[in-house]
């Protein structure tokens, strides 16, 4: 095996997530007793001289992006929002004129690309292009009135235009293709001598430090730093002038480049420069080795868990059925006998069983009805809001998170007669440590993280705003009330605000009480502040 950004032959496997099938491909009923189902091995390599980490390349890239490629961008509303705010931020950058063109390499559904039709942007006669391999969402595309080639990039497509174009984009699909030498070479080829080619990819910081395992899938060859990015950019004469982070697909980085030759120093390029340097940590095996342990931690814990459940007679089902859920469900050896069903509001893949695991995926409304005792977080990254809503659509059970780390919101009612109600509010938690905080109105506490306590805070009465970032991470925002509990884990950035005269309780494992509290807070000050 070669480095597929520098050709190396020195790279360490640290992570192997077993054989797994290609994480979309859902299967039919009649598909689960007939079907032979490929598996391909999911072994994360890095390279110990350009420290790119990536799958070895066994699935193949019709098996992975072939017809049943049943991935849609304009089916999540938050990526529309995001799409519109990127699609904006470019035209600040880029001045588009009449004759211009807008490629998106890999644009599915055509959902990013139609923010260019903005009328303003229609007045000069911006034409746009989707070159997107995979049926199903080009054929959407082609249905938004975009030109939609349907060919995997490379050079050959990029010479078959015939002409410059002013922005290339490739949102989540430079880790995807199968020769990034040969994608880039099309890419510097096709792209106009002032124009502007911008990427979005998963950031390995953000993968490492929340523990997102369940990330790691066929699909995604590659996953980057802005140091590998600026080396693999550098073999191509392209220049990357600016780069933005974001908390799509659970932390993602923009880059913005242009062609090197003939382009002056930019002032962009020093805060490019900063944050390479600041990823040395991922220029370290022992990094990946860490990383490696706590996820075969995180398992342990998750499977156990689990189990002490079933064991028990509790029912327990998955909710939500993401892609990345696949390598979580078949990694752990969860089944049809460990979780009774995956629930979706995506009616593309309700009636499906997933892949490996071969649970069968549910209408959500069947868990309303049912009442299961759990439910396994698989969309882990909208905890907030998946706990909420199904909260107020009156589901009573608890809620298993698997990560970052991992933990359960019970809340869950044990008993009940005439004399009122016994709640379980935290079930097989080792607590070291309860304190009782009160707060009068608009008092602000925290802005700090701990590297060895996680604490779970109970509202007793009140109103209090909770602010959360994990590292790479969004600040996430939520108001808890009477009886809500809020988890926050190591490292994990809080804060919080009482909007009112408000008191909880906090169950903490790790140094707490008396003088130990500050041997594990870290505060944070000026801007690093959430409140």
């Amino acid at each position: 095996m070669k480095c597929q950004l520098c050709g190396s032959e020195r790279l360490t496997a640290f992570l192997d997530l077993g054989k797994q099938p290609i994480c979309n491909s859902l299967l039919t009923q009649n598909d689960v007793k007939t079907k032979f189902e490929e598996t391909y091995p999911l072994v994360l390599h890095v390279c110990k001289d350009c420290w790119l980490v990536q799958l070895e390349q066994t699935a193949p890239e019709q098996a992975v992006f072939g017809h049943d490629y049943n991935y849609l961008s304009g089916s999540s509303s938050g990526l529309i929002t995001y799409f519109k705010q990127l699609a904006n931020s470019i035209r600040t950058k880029v001045d588009l004129k009449k004759g211009d063109f807008v490629v998106d390499i890999g644009g599915n559904d055509g959902s990013f690309l139609i923010n260019f039709q903005h009328p303003n942007v229609r007045q000069v006669d911006v034409r746009l292009y989707n070159v997107e391999p995979t049926p199903l969402p080009a054929g959407l595309s082609q249905k938004k009135n975009i030109e939609t080639i349907q060919k995997y990039f490379s050079l050959s497509v990029a010479k078959w235009f015939g002409a410059k174009a002013k922005i290339i984009t490739a949102l989540n699909v430079l880790a995807h293709c199968y020769n990034v030498h040969d994608f880039l070479c099309g890419v510097h080829d096709l792209l106009d001598r002032d124009g502007v080619f911008v990427s979005q990819s998963h950031y390995l910081p953000a993968l490492i430090e929340q523990c997102q395992y369940d990330t790691v899938y066929h699909e995604h060859l590659r996953y980057y730093t802005l140091s590998s990015l600026v080396k693999l950019y550098r073999m191509h004469d392209l220049k990357i002038f600016h780069v933005d982070f974001n908390s799509i697909y659970g932390g993602s980085i923009v880059v913005y480049a242009k062609h090197a030759r003939g382009n002056k120093r930019d002032s962009q390029l020093a805060s490019v420069e900063k944050v390479c340097r600041n990823e040395s940590k991922y220029q370290s095996l022992s990094t990946y080795t860490m990383f490696a342990a706590q996820v075969v931690s995180n398992r342990a814990k998750l499977v156990s868990y689990i189990t002490a459940l079933k064991q028990r007679k509790q029912r327990i089902v998955g909710i939500g059925a993401p892609m990345k859920s696949a390598t979580l469900l078949n990694y752990c050896g969860f089944k049809a006998d460990t979780l009774d069903y995956l629930t979706e509001v995506n009616q593309l893949k309700v009636g499906m069983y997933a892949p490996g695991s071969h649970i069968p995926i549910v209408n959500e409304a069947l868990m309303l009805d049912k009442q299961p005792d759990y439910g396994l977080l698989l969309s882990w990254n909208f905890e907030d809001n998946i706990v909420r809503s199904l909260r107020a659509q009156g589901y009573k059970g608890g809620f298993i998170n698997p990560m970052p780390q991992f933990h359960v919101l019970n809340e869950v009612v044990s008993f009940e007669d005439s004399r009122g109600k016994i709640v379980d509010v935290l079930n097989d938690e080792q607590i070291e440590h309860v304190n009782h905080i009160t707060f009068t109105k608009d008092a602000v506490r925290g802005n700090h993280y701990h590297k060895q306590s996680i604490h779970y805070d109970y509202v007793l009465r009140g109103r209090i705003e909770f602010y959360r970032q994990l590292p790479y991470g969004p600040v996430r925002r939520q108001v808890a009330t009477e009886k809500d509990l809020v988890f926050t884990g190591l490292n994990e950035r809080h804060a919080l605000k009482a909007l009112e005269p408000s008191e909880i309780m906090v169950f903490t494992r790790g140094p707490r009480g008396g003088h130990n509290y500050e041997t594990d807070t870290y505060r944070l000050s000026g801007e690093e502040c959430l409140i």
